[in-house]
């Protein structure tokens, strides 16, 4: 099997309520908390309507599953810093080594950028092997 099937397959079974990337979320968050005085909210599921890019975490319950699979693009941002409309993503290697992920993470940036947020990306890697000043002036300088 190669390491592109492996990812493939992996990522098929994955589940997303694995806390697979806590201990980067909160390095990020404790920087975000300490120097900016940001309080993070972690994967919570945002409907994005698909007309005019306004969001919201609440569910849409008026609405079928498949209604709601028309209206809204659904995402998990790792963290929402809802006071001030920022999103955070920090992202692994499935995002950037295979096909589907690197489509899937191209449509959700652009997305982000429809809904006038304030958008950073780390990958996994930089969050774990940087400083946590390092990770201030990236969030310093993208913010």
């Amino acid at each position: 099997m190669s390491s592109k099937q492996f990812i493939n397959k992996s990522m098929k079974n994955w589940d997303s309520s694995d806390p697979h990337d806590w201990s980067e979320k909160m390095k990020v968050s404790t920087v975000l908390k300490e120097k900016f005085h940001y309080y993070c909210v972690y994967d919570r599921t945002l409907f994005v309507d698909k007309y005019n890019f306004t969001f919201s975490d609440k569910h849409p319950q008026i609405l079928t599953k498949e209604e709601i699979q028309q209206k809204y693009w659904i995402f998990k941002p790792d963290i929402w810093i809802k006071s001030h409309n920022i999103i955070i993503e920090i992202d692994g290697l499935f995002h950037f080594n295979t096909a589907k992920g690197i489509k899937q993470t191209n449509h959700r940036n652009e997305i982000y950028e429809y809904m006038g947020v304030k958008f950073v990306w780390f990958t996994t890697e930089f969050v774990k092997t940087a400083e946590m000043n390092d990770i201030y002036q990236q969030l310093k300088a993208r913010l």
